[in-house]
């Protein structure tokens, strides 16, 4: 896309797309107390760093965050300027795990592996305390946490799959690991301190259903990852 204006206007779709898919294509547990969301409205952030380059991903992240917290600041509770550095963060990694790459693209195969494997062991670990999820929470019952850990762990299995089938050199692999980093990074380890911050919520308390929608939302968002970069690599 080499018109300034053509990639100006399409960034500024990626990023209204964002917009949309964080408000009304994501699934807050439990809806009576938000605790956590599963949803891909930062995909369009990890395609902006990856296609556009990081400056870009930059001042993507702010906008995204930014309008849309005052588009629906009402439903979303107070600021915290924790969420737009987690938008800020995923508009610029991205490239740079892309741009500088290891060599042996087949090492990111077998870190895939090992992080799914990892997060499989947890999940099942979890299934047989179910109560640390339950009790987690508000107004969950154990049924509900038994459907959500064995979800996890389908989302696992099904990735321990696509991965080991998937040839060693495939640039896949990289996509994934994109995704599997960037999310750790805001989902596991910087949105809690956000929550705890903002609501007194104990980061520790909030671990366990995180793990638990970790693998889903890596399916999720590497699947239309993957898919969505093969397109615009070829029409940009």
């Amino acid at each position: 896309m080499k018109n300034k204006t053509q990639k100006l206007v399409f960034i500024g779709l990626l990023i209204a797309i964002g917009i949309v898919l964080a408000q009304f294509l994501s699934i807050a547990l439990p809806p009576s107390q938000t605790i956590f969301k599963i949803g891909i409205g930062y995909l369009p952030l990890i395609l902006i760093s990856i296609i556009f380059g990081p400056y870009y991903g930059l001042v993507a992240g702010l906008i995204q965050d930014l309008v849309g917290f005052v588009l629906w600041a009402s439903s979303q509770g107070p600021y915290h300027v924790g969420f737009t550095i987690n938008a800020l963060l995923i508009g610029v990694i991205p490239w740079f795990l892309f741009r500088y790459r290891i060599s042996k693209q087949s090492i990111y195969k077998k870190m895939n592996i090992g992080f799914i494997s990892i997060v499989f062991l947890l999940s099942t670990f979890l299934l047989f305390r179910i109560e640390l999820v339950t009790s987690r929470i508000p107004d969950a019952t154990d049924f509900f946490s038994y459907i959500l850990v064995v979800s996890s762990m389908f989302a696992s299995i099904v990735l321990g799959i696509f991965l080991v089938k998937m040839k060693s050199i495939d640039q896949n692999h990289l996509l994934i690991f994109i995704v599997i980093i960037v999310l750790f990074m805001t989902s596991i380890v910087l949105t809690p301190l956000w929550v705890k911050d903002l609501y007194s919520i104990s980061y520790w308390i909030q671990l366990p259903p995180r793990i638990i929608k970790f693998p889903l939302e890596i399916m999720i968002y590497s699947v239309f990852l993957i898919r969505l970069f093969d397109v615009l690599k070829k029409k940009l």
